[in-house]
């Protein structure tokens, strides 16, 4: 039993949290930012059309997803307002989802907001933390952390970190 347990927070990513020099550091070279995440995860930096990299646990589940979008709209503080206005009206409005949370707010010109709440899909349903921030220059990165129901307590204080470590 005890090695059952062991396996399960390695695979987690739970001793790697425990030991800060097990994360490892990834820059995108597409996106320009970096990235901190456990050595025993791993990461698909394969969609590029989509600006999409994808960061996960051996278990699959806990996903990180970052996103990168740009937009000629999101260069003007409206268009930025508008962006996140309609972002959370898509939570909203969408049956898959639960919204516990939405905050946004503007600082030194850029639009920052921050989601969570529950994502149901064909795999369970998914407890999420969704961190972005909107440029003037048109660039919006978008973080999400999806954890499935059960793994909450053990991912998110990982998830916590991963995404605290992004920097541009």
């Amino acid at each position: 039993m005890g090695v059952g347990i062991l396996a399960s927070a390695y695979a987690s990513g739970w001793l790697d949290f425990l030991n800060p020099n097990s994360f490892t550091t990834y820059t995108s070279a597409r996106s320009g930012y970096t990235v901190s995440y456990p050595r025993s995860w791993t990461l698909d930096d394969s969609q590029a059309k989509a600006r999409l990299d994808v960061i996960h646990n051996a278990n699959k589940n806990g996903v990180v997803l970052i996103q990168v979008f740009e937009h000629e709209s999101y260069k003007t503080e409206e268009g930025r307002a508008k962006a996140v206005a309609d972002m959370r009206k898509d939570f909203e409005g969408r049956s898959e989802y639960k919204l516990d949370y939405f905050n946004d707010e503007v600082v030194d010109g850029q639009t920052y907001f921050e989601a969570s709440g529950l994502y149901r899909d064909s795999n369970g349903t998914w407890n999420f933390i969704q961190k972005g921030v909107f440029f003037d220059n048109g660039k919006a990165y978008n973080l999400v952390a999806r954890m499935l129901t059960g793994s909450v307590d053990e991912l998110k204080p990982i998830m916590e970190k991963i995404i605290a470590s992004f920097r541009m």
